[in-house]
């Protein structure tokens, strides 16, 4: 035998020879040595400089010297009582060491035993050379060694039925079973060839072809769902997410067939058993996936093919986290990403905008000034304020802003407090929002002390209310405030809904 052996190269294997090594491995470890070899082959061919291939050929060649030298030594026991079985272990030994010098001449001198019995043989006599005793002709007969191909072919050793079968036919050319068989050999040859060149494309990114091995091969045995799961994995990997969803969804459907089946390939690997016709060498290797894995490249395929929604649903089953969720529906609705950038720009200024105003708070008012205004707020929106007069009125004399001053007047009010409460909205008026409804109450008020420039703070509410239709800032809180004051000093009388009054009163109210 000769295997190449060379210095470690710098570079890996290749795809296609890293899977025909694996194969090697694996019929080296099934003690199928002549299928391991036949494979290592294949793969040195390819990188034969790879120290992986160096390093197991070195492994290799020390287990088929080993083997070879216990077949040489069976067939030199045969030689002198059994030279059917001597002739097949010199075979078996040049198979394995082609240049092996002492195998080439036994099998020759058995040949030469095999001639001379076979002329005895078809002149009626049967004889063994060796001892003059008669001898099994039909040993070496066409009919035996078809027996033996089966054998080889159920103990799915493919290359060692092929060579039994070639040897029948030579004794026989038109042994219809030995042909048949042939045919079904080449038929499992083919597929597995199939089979592994799929693999091979799919590790190596040339889906197109992976696909195309995987569909031809679910035509002979559609119900290869180990198959199929790889053509869904080699249609999502080249992004064609509608056909990889439908191989997808269909294990899924027939899930537990798949589990049914996957138990059976588990105990007949564990076994050791097989029922019917023997598959290829590769079929062993099924793939192993789980329906976890089914929905998460389910969720995937979603994703990938703009249907957000459903990726959500199927990933939620499968446990994806949430990020997979996020970025499905950003990659359904883009738009959805674009609205989270301004939202989060928007953010980004009015924080920027809300620390400046409270600097600019912080640098015109004391904390202790602005925890008040908070603390007042607070219980404007609790239906408290109007308990608060005394700490509302020394707020609006320290501060100075015309809103508090506002709500002082309007606590005052309903206090009725009507000499204090002018005061309060007089300051009030200097601001442009809040001027025409401090003129409302502010006439109000000197309504009820009976004071006649009341008429003349309504004239100026409702012109102001004209002009400045912009307003302030009004909480809930302070309306409810304002209304309560006007059901209480606000009388209606004939001719009323066209008095001033009213008139400003509308303007207030819009």
């Amino acid at each position: 035998m000769v295997i190449l052996l060379a210095a470690p190269a710098a570079w890996g294997l290749s795809p296609q020879a890293s899977a025909f090594l694996d194969k090697s491995k694996k019929f080296l470890e099934k003690k199928n040595v002549l299928s391991a070899l036949t494979y290592f082959k294949q793969a040195q061919a390819l990188d034969p400089e790879a120290p992986e291939i160096v390093a197991f050929g070195t492994l290799l060649r020390e287990t088929i010297d080993k083997e070879a030298a216990e077949h040489f030594k069976a067939a030199e026991f045969y030689r002198t009582n059994s030279p059917p079985k001597a002739i097949e272990e010199y075979r078996y030994v040049l198979k394995l060491i082609p240049d092996h010098a002492e195998a080439k001449a036994g099998l020759a001198a058995m040949k030469t035993v095999e001639r001379t019995v076979q002329k005895f043989a078809e002149q009626g006599v049967a004889m063994a050379p060796d001892s003059g005793r008669s001898h099994d002709v039909n040993a070496l007969s066409a009919r035996d060694l078809f027996q033996r191909a089966k054998a080889a072919y159920l103990a799915k050793n493919l290359v060692r039925a092929m060579d039994f079968i070639a040897q029948a036919l030579a004794r026989d050319p038109n042994f219809q079973q030995a042909v048949d068989l042939r045919e079904q050999i080449v038929a499992e040859q083919q597929l597995q060839d199939m089979v592994i060149n799929a693999r091979a494309d799919l590790t190596s990114g040339d889906y197109t072809r992976s696909i195309d091995h995987f569909s031809n091969l679910l035509v002979r045995e559609p119900d290869r769902f180990d198959w199929r799961y790889l053509r869904g994995l080699a249609f999502f990997r080249s992004r064609r997410y509608a056909r990889a969803i439908e191989d997808f969804t269909f294990l899924l459907e027939r899930w537990n067939q798949v589990e049914r089946w996957q138990q059976i390939s588990r105990e007949a690997k564990e076994t050791g058993s097989s029922a019917g016709p023997p598959a290829p060498v590769a079929d062993e290797e099924r793939v192993k996936f789980t329906r976890a894995d089914l929905l998460r490249f389910l969720a995937e395929s979603f994703a990938g093919g703009g249907d957000p929604l459903k990726a959500y649903a199927v990933g939620a089953l499968a446990g994806l986290p949430y990020v997979f969720l996020i970025r499905s529906y950003l990659s359904g609705f883009s738009w959805l990403l674009a609205l989270m950038g301004l939202v989060a720009v928007g953010g980004v200024v009015a924080v920027v905008w809300l620390i400046r105003m409270l600097d600019a708070l912080v640098e015109r008012f004391p904390f202790r000034v602005l925890a008040e205004m908070v603390r007042l707020i607070w219980h404007g929106y609790g239906g408290q304020l109007v308990d608060q007069e005394a700490r509302l009125k020394k707020l609006a004399q320290e501060a100075s802003l015309p809103w508090f001053s506002y709500l002082a007047g309007l606590v005052a009010m309903h206090q009725a407090k009507f000499d204090e409460a002018p005061r309060q909205f007089q300051v009030a008026l200097g601001s442009r929002g809040l001027a025409g409804r401090a003129y409302f109450f502010l006439g109000l008020a000197r309504q009820e002390m009976k004071q006649s420039l009341g008429g003349h703070d309504f004239e100026q509410a409702f012109l102001t209310g004209m002009q400045n239709r912009e307003g302030s800032w009004i909480p809930q809180f302070v309306r409810d405030l304002e209304e309560a004051l006007i059901g209480k000093y606000v009388k209606k009388g004939p001719g009323s809904e066209s008095d001033i009054r009213t008139l400003a009163l509308r303007c207030l109210r819009e």
